[in-house]
């Protein structure tokens, strides 16, 4: 500095890096020439913590999937991170399985020198594809028909039953045929909230119904004899529908 009479007069002064963010004490201490004593000197400063400007990605995925790691940028200062997953239906710190709309908030603690912050973003948990099939055992003419079996996740089901029966019938119907025949069994899934809808088919035969061998008689004869111009001989016919055997 220059004194009164113009005279140059050099102070050193120490110089020392303040780099992290906190609040730090500035001090010159007094010096004295032949003339002059310079008072002690005091400056108080503060260096702020940084703003982080926060970018988050979150790719789609498919019910039953892993769900993939979201993406975090813009995080200098390391801050912890905590996740929050979230929807009408759903609040949770661990990614949703089930299908539907979600959006995950990620929230980063301020450090020693960075603010903290938080980001958003949407993201979908898609419908996996229809994984369910339908099974039906055949029966025989005249008895009752067997039900369909499901397995897999399904919603509601309806069934269509088409085929054609042996004497030539056509069969388009959603109750079960009665004529024998060969079928096939469709069942339509309407879906559920984490499966698209989809069709499975089965086929099965309704077997002709096995009769018993008519018989003569009272003791099951299968022939009589008599003899030629002697009486007719008469035997009863047992077993015998002409209805379904024919005439």
């Amino acid at each position: 500095f220059i004194n009164a009479e113009g005279d140059r007069v050099d102070l050193t002064i120490g110089r020392k890096e303040f780099i992290n963010a906190g609040e730090y004490g500035f001090a010159v201490e007094g010096f004295a020439d032949g003339n002059y004593l310079l008072a002690d000197a005091e400056k108080t400063y503060v260096i702020e913590k940084a703003a982080i400007s926060l970018s988050l990605g979150q790719e789609d995925y498919v019910y039953g999937e892993e769900a993939p790691a979201y993406t975090l940028t813009g995080n200098l200062g390391g801050g912890a991170a905590t996740a929050r997953y979230y929807n009408d239906a759903y609040d949770a710190a661990a990614a949703p399985e089930n299908a539907g709309y979600y959006r995950l908030t990620v929230t980063v603690a301020e450090t020693a020198n960075y603010l903290g912050g938080y980001a958003s973003v949407t993201f979908t948990v898609k419908r996996a594809a229809a994984d369910f099939s339908v099974a039906i055992d055949g029966w025989t003419y005249g008895e009752t028909p067997e039900a369909p079996v499901l397995t897999g996740e399904h919603g509601a089901v309806s069934y269509l039953y088409t085929g054609t029966a042996n004497d030539g019938t056509e069969w388009n119907n959603s109750s079960a045929p009665v004529k024998a025949g060969t079928y096939t069994l469709t069942a339509t899934d309407g879906g559920t909230q984490n499966r698209e809808g989809g069709s499975a088919s089965a086929n099965f035969t309704i077997e002709r119904a096995r009769y018993a061998a008519p018989t003569l008689g009272e003791t099951d004869q299968a022939s009589a004899e008599t003899v030629y111009g002697g009486e007719t001989d008469t035997l009863a016919l047992t077993g015998f529908d002409p209805l379904v055997m024919g005439t």
